[in-house]
């Protein structure tokens, strides 16, 4: 067998070598993918969308979006997915910089989220464009994924803390993301959702407060 000359770049460690930036690569032409997406399907809404004029945003080749994302749709739940991953993480911040045993802890993260539906990337995409994309059954289905788990442990550990009324878990918590949920569509879809949002926020609160075994006074709104 032939060895390799003395002093011979070695094809394995220089493909090693090469990977690291391949992949930065790779990553940052994702991210401009989904930049440009955010940005055309904020303007344009989804339908409206061509993928060649993406791709163009982007400064990409069709062929290189394609290589990332199949599909339009594929691009799409990329973009929600990014929107709804970014509005949990900043929720959960917003909770834990409060009295996690208080109906103010709970209200922290559900009225962070209120807020999200007045800024335009999250109204437009989740809450306005999201149910046209994926079919309502669907998109429940994944709101549900994000959410329904954490606000059903959440609500659970507020009972047990005697926050909370001691009520069917399962039942309240479907029935407490469901009004959430509207009340944010509700928002998105208003003419004015910034201003439409502290009211349609108080009257989920005093409505949620029900739920509590002490009501406490409405905390303000958090700002994005």
């Amino acid at each position: 067998m032939n060895k390799p000359l003395s002093g011979a770049a070695d094809p394995d460690k220089a493909r090693k070598r090469r990977q690291p930036i391949r992949d930065a690569q790779a990553s940052n032409t994702r991210a401009a993918i989904i930049k440009a997406a955010t940005d055309m399907f904020v303007e344009n809404g989804y339908y409206s969308t061509a993928v060649r004029d993406i791709a163009e945003r982007a400064n990409v080749t069709s062929g290189a979006l394609i290589h990332h994302f199949r599909t339009k749709e594929q691009l799409f739940l990329a973009v929600f997915d990014q929107l709804e991953t970014e509005m949990l993480q900043s929720a959960h911040s917003h909770a834990v910089r409060t009295d996690a045993c208080s109906l103010t802890g709970l209200w922290s993260g559900i009225g962070y989220f209120l807020t999200c539906a007045t800024n335009v990337e999250f109204q437009r995409i989740v809450l306005i464009e999201g149910p046209k994309v994926f079919g309502w059954d669907r998109w429940r289905d994944l709101e549900e994924g994000y959410s329904l788990g954490r606000l059903k442990e959440l609500l659970g550990s507020y009972m047990d803390q005697g926050v909370v009324k001691r009520l069917d878990l399962d039942h309240l918590s479907k029935i407490v993301f469901s009004m959430i949920i509207e009340s944010g569509i509700i928002v998105a879809r208003s003419s004015n959702p910034k201003r439409e949002h502290p009211a349609i926020s108080a009257c989920l609160f005093n409505v949620l407060s029900g739920i509590c075994v002490e009501k406490n006074e409405a905390p303000s709104s958090p700002v994005l």
